[in-house]
This record gives C-alpha cells, structure tokens and sequence, in this order.
C-alpha cells in the first residue's frame, strides 16, 4: 500500500458537511485528526485508537502536513473493530466513514486501508485536468468490463459487497472515477503497484428527469451524463463536452429507473451474466 505522493506542506482545508450524523460520530471516541496534503487539499483522517492512528501516519507518511494536525476538519474516519469476536461468532467490520457517511466496510484490514488511500486520494479529482472525473458507483467483472452506476447506489452496493464478491464482481472503493477520454476506459491507481490499471467502460447508467429505463442514444447519454462530471471547472464546458462524446463511442447508456437494492444487484449480475 502506497499514500499519495509526497507535496508541500499546506493545501487548501477540504470542507466538510455538519449535520445531524455526523454530529452522532463526532461523539464516538476519536485520536487527533491527523492532516493529509492531496493535490491541493488538505484533508483530515482520524481514528478510533493510537495503534490504528500510528498505522494512517505511516500510511501516508510522505504527504504527512503535522502543523495542521486536529486543525483540519477530519473528513475520514477510521473505525478498526476489536479483535474479540462479536456474539454472532464473527468479527465486526472495519469501517471507513467520509463524513458522517459509511463508504468503506471490509472484514481485513489490509484490504480496508487500500480503501482508505483510495478515498483519500479520489479528493485530487476535482483538479484533474488530462482525464474526465465522473461520480458514480463503478463496478468491474474479471477485470474486463465496468458498468457505471449513480452516485447514489454506491451505498446500496457497498452493503452487498461480500455478495458481489462472491459473483466475482468488484465494486470499487471511490465515488468518483477517471476516465480515459481517448479509450473510455476507466483508469484505476494500484496500491503498491507501478502503472494504473485501465478497464473499459461498458454501461453507463445516468440519471434522467423521465427516470423511466430505456436505452439512450449516445448524444442523449453524453448530455444527460455531464452534470455527473466532477472536474468539469478545470476542464471548462466545451471541453468536458468534447472528451465525453469521444470517450463514450463504445458505451451504452441506459436511464436509471428507481431501485431497489436487490434490483441494484440483480441489475449489475444481469448485465455482467
């Protein structure tokens, strides 16, 4: 596992929502939120213990920025379950929290912290120039194709993760995701690994005023998905329009209709079947 490359001290604080939940979380006990520096941000990762605090610092040790300890917001939150199983037999799951939101659960550590690099380093998208940067809910079969779901059913899916593991799909850890403009291919950092892992896009679910499901033609699909691009200030309207239209020449867009979240599985097994 590697954290985001080293940069200055510094960055721009990364806001964060206060609302009722996360008030409920601030509650819970926490360590210091220890400040990280991702692109120009500056984000917050807490911990619900110094051992688990200890791992994040040396998780990130190379964008560490320690003057802005417990000033940053703490965006993250990292939840390690107690090593004594709970009464059901079975050990709790380790959590990750964006806000006051769940977007990170697994049963092994080691797998929960590439989620956290992950996340953490997903907050750079906003700035990403070369690339377009979608929110959505990304999920990839064998390594060899992705369907692309709204924003909003990563939780759903995220709560079905071991059932899409046993289906041998993978839901991927962010909420936003880069895509190759030239391939339409999704562009994926390895933990560890040297070279970003590229998948191509086959689906691409988007979200329409009539909501009812049908196939869009593309020039529908690339309007209807472009509020869904995160970084479309740094690349300006025109060109993230331009970069949509040929990234997409491979793809099929369908309306998303309201789901259930036994619709949302058996919809992502049936494309991927």
């Amino acid at each position: 596992m590697t954290g985001p490359q080293p940069a200055p001290a510094g960055g721009k604080p990364l806001p964060q929502r206060s609302t009722p939940c996360l008030a409920r979380l601030n509650a819970l006990e926490w360590t210091a939120t220890l400040a990280v520096r991702v692109d120009r941000w500056c984000v917050g990762v807490r911990a619900n213990s110094e051992e688990a605090a200890a791992t994040v610092d040396a998780l990130f040790a190379p964008a560490r920025v320690p003057p802005l300890d417990g000033v940053v917001a703490p965006n993250f939150s990292v939840r390690v379950a107690s090593a004594e199983p709970a009464r059901t037999g079975r050990r709790d799951l380790h959590l990750v929290y964006r806000d006051h939101e769940i977007v990170a659960r697994r049963r092994d550590t080691t797998r929960l912290l590439d989620d956290l690099v992950a996340l953490v380093e997903a907050t750079a998208h906003l700035a990403e120039t070369e690339m377009l940067a979608v929110a959505g809910a990304a999920v990839v079969v064998d390594g060899a194709h992705v369907v692309l779901l709204p924003e909003q059913q990563h939780r759903t899916l995220l709560m079905h993760a071991e059932r899409l593991e046993r289906l041998e799909l993978r839901l991927l850890p962010t909420r936003s995701h880069r895509i190759d403009p030239t391939t339409g291919e999704l562009v994926i950092r390895r933990s560890g690994v040297a070279g970003d892992e590229t998948i191509p896009l086959r689906v691409w679910f988007v979200r329409t005023p009539t909501g009812q499901e049908s196939r869009l033609r593309r020039a529908q699909g690339v309007q209807a998905a472009y509020p869904t691009i995160v970084n479309q200030a740094a690349l300006g309207p025109q060109a993230t329009l331009r970069m949509l239209a040929t990234a997409s020449e491979s793809v099929l867009f369908h309306v998303a209709p309201a789901m259930s979240s036994g619709d949302v599985v058996a919809t992502v097994q049936r494309l991927f079947g």
